[in-house]
């Protein structure tokens, strides 16, 4: 299929304001930077904090003595036995599974509003905002580790700031809908993709480098050096980021919470449209959302999966996962840059080799009892990782200008009440009920819901084929 979805759904991409949209890669546009050390620095904290977590469970929670729980802090060996690992990990989950609900739910609020919000307001203010609520809470993040007295739920706390201020969800919305308004249709593909290689690549250094540091500094002082790492990333952003949209009006994020705002991105979403319109956008986030759905699930379970599987120290999975980033970094960017292009591959066409790319990589780790299957894995998923941001592509190429960031807003928003909310629960639970009879049950379970994210793709590449081409002012006009 080429790359026709615009043209087929009646969308002329180019119409948009061109003031909007700089002459090549400008510096003041490029937010990909900041980006980089917002991921770099929590990849870096996040096995390290998965390990203080544990520790503090075995602790305070569970009364076991520093002695019997502090191979838990070790990055590269662990002394204690397999009933006291999977003891602590049942009661981790329940942990995590609070933490997870309860840090989603605003997130999920504010999506609702803050898309419509900046397409008055602009961009850059959600930038900001979640990077200040990160550096706050990585700042917090260093208090927890400094107070030996506090046990595994204080964790919570500490990530407050970055939940109210938006979280990932709205950072999200900002960085996507930035690079919207400065692309054409015919570059935003390889910039949406190069905006997610450098989250990859942030995760990849950062993990990469977390055990070594680790050990060189231990536990405060690596948070705190987490902490310097994000306030590097808000001051570039303050200080050197223009904001992408012109003529915005001046506005608070108290502005941002009215009732209009979300009637207005309803509206947008939900209203009927010729062209299967309605339908494409409504399954095409719902497919996305399965997909974010795994990775919440699998987020934080995949490590405690392998220490108790194949018996990985936390060096084991940081080296591991850093070389996995690195294989989907490769394959991202050779797929958009040159085999898309090459082939004229639609978005489409791309998301749903991505989805069976990730169904027959989590067949593969289910089955693995030895390290190189884990890496096969992987590798069998070299594209698996545009599927995120490809969706995203699509929808920019086929809504209106106005619609986009709405679009945007109600994915995040989607994403923001089911996954964290839902996903945990469901993951956490089967693990705990399988930890000692099949603990892959989870790996299964996240290849099921791919296959099912690639039936969805399917029924968009046919709602699409159906559609005839139509002129721009048509797409405005209701059934």
């Amino acid at each position: 299929m080429e790359d026709n979805e615009e043209e087929l759904l009646g969308i002329n991409a180019d119409n948009e304001l061109e003031d909007r949209r700089p002459n090549g890669f400008q510096l003041r546009y490029t937010i990909e930077f900041p980006l980089f050390l917002i991921m770099f620095g929590v990849a870096l904290a996040a096995v390290p904090t998965s390990n203080l977590l544990m520790y503090r469970t075995c602790v305070h929670s569970l009364n076991y003595t520093v002695d019997d729980c502090k191979s838990f802090l070790e990055p590269d060996k662990i002394n204690h036995t397999q009933e006291l690992e999977k003891e602590v990990q049942e009661y981790l989950t329940i942990v995590n599974t609070v933490r997870t609900v309860l840090e989603a739910f605003v997130p999920g609020v504010l999506s609702l509003f803050l898309g419509v919000w900046s397409d008055k307001h602009g961009r850059k203010p959600l930038l900001v905002m979640t990077f200040f609520g990160l550096t706050l809470s990585a700042m917090l993040a260093v208090v927890y580790s400094l107070m030996e007295s506090l046990g595994p739920w204080w964790i919570i706390v500490s990530n407050l700031s970055f939940s109210f201020t938006g979280g990932f969800n709205v950072l999200t919305i900002g960085a996507m809908c930035f690079i919207s308004d400065v692309t054409n249709k015919d570059n935003r593909s390889f910039r949406l993709t190069l905006t997610q290689l450098t989250y990859a690549l942030g995760q990849t250094t950062g993990g990469m480098v977390s055990p070594f540091i680790l050990k060189v500094v231990g536990y405060d002082y690596f948070l705190l050096g987490v902490a310097t790492i994000h306030t590097l990333g808000l001051t570039y952003t303050m200080v050197f980021i223009e904001e992408s949209l012109t003529n915005i009006e001046q506005g608070n994020m108290l502005s941002a919470i009215k009732l209009s705002h979300l009637k207005e991105m309803a509206s947008a979403c939900f209203k009927r449209r010729p062209n299967y319109r309605r339908a494409i956008l409504l399954i095409t986030v719902a497919s996305s959302t399965l997909a974010l759905f795994t990775l919440y699930g699998t987020n934080g379970l995949l490590y405690l999966y392998t220490r108790t599987q194949l018996q990985w120290t936390m060096e084991d999975f940081t080296t591991f996962s850093s070389i996995s980033t690195a294989v989907w970094f490769a394959g991202s960017f050779i797929g958009v840059a040159f085999i898309q292009k090459w082939t004229r591959m639609s978005d489409l066409t791309f998301i749903a080799l991505s989805c069976l790319s990730c169904v027959f990589e989590y067949i593969i780790k289910a089955c693995a009892r030895t390290t190189w299957v884990m890496y096969l894995g992987s590798a069998v998923s070299l594209f698996g990782t545009v599927y995120a941001v490809l969706i995203r592509s699509f929808l920019s190429k086929a809504l209106p200008t106005q619609d986009i960031a709405k679009a945007f807003g109600l994915l995040s928003a989607t994403e923001s009440f089911f996954c964290p909310l839902l996903s945990p629960l469901v993951y956490n639970a089967l693990y705990e009920l399988t930890i000692s009879s099949f603990p892959a049950s989870i790996l299964v379970l996240t290849s099921a819901v791919y296959f099912l994210c690639f039936i969805l793709i399917l029924i968009v590449v046919y709602l699409v084929r159906r559609t005839s081409t139509n002129t721009y002012q048509v797409i405005e006009e209701e059934d």
